[in-house]
């Protein structure tokens, strides 16, 4: 969380609504990615005679963020994720899918298999998903008013 605070850019916060009883449990930010960056470092080492290059990368900004909180078994996942510049423009409005819902999507063999309910959108590049384990209590509603307080821009 600290590591956080020190970055520029979006970046994901703590709910001002937590939901009662979860705490938080472990998070992961990762550097953007960049295909320019890897395309330089491999082009380096091919200069070098090295089959493989490595480098320090200096990054301010997140390519991606997980949260996790815990209510006992119940999970509440809070990611953002930078698409680019590239990336399709903003969609209108959340996503709600239900693990039921994602259950109806896969093979028949693989529908046994625990799915999650999560709530997505979109905007200026970069994607946002609440994930909530099956049987989870958390309603979509619960998790728009989430959504509308984790993100710090």
């Amino acid at each position: 969380m600290k590591k956080a605070t020190d970055l520029k850019g979006t970046v994901l916060v703590e709910p001002t609504n937590l939901p009662e009883g979860y705490s938080f449990t472990k998070a992961e930010i990762r550097c953007p990615y960049s295909p320019q960056f890897k395309n330089d470092l491999r082009a380096e080492a091919k200069k070098k005679g090295a089959a493989v290059l490595s480098k320090k990368y200096e990054w301010t900004e997140a390519g991606q963020i997980v949260l996790k909180y815990m209510n006992g078994e119940d999970t509440l996942l809070l990611e953002y994720i930078a698409l680019g510049s590239k990336a399709s423009p903003a969609q209108k409005g959340y996503h709600y899918q239900t693990a039921e819902e994602a259950r109806q999507k896969l093979q028949p063999e693989y529908r046994d298999s625990p799915q999650q309910n999560t709530l997505l959108w979109t905007e200026q590049g970069k994607q946002f998903r609440i994930i909530t384990n099956e049987g989870n209590t958390l309603t979509q509603e619960d998790l728009i008013k989430i959504a509308e307080t984790i993100v710090r821009r």
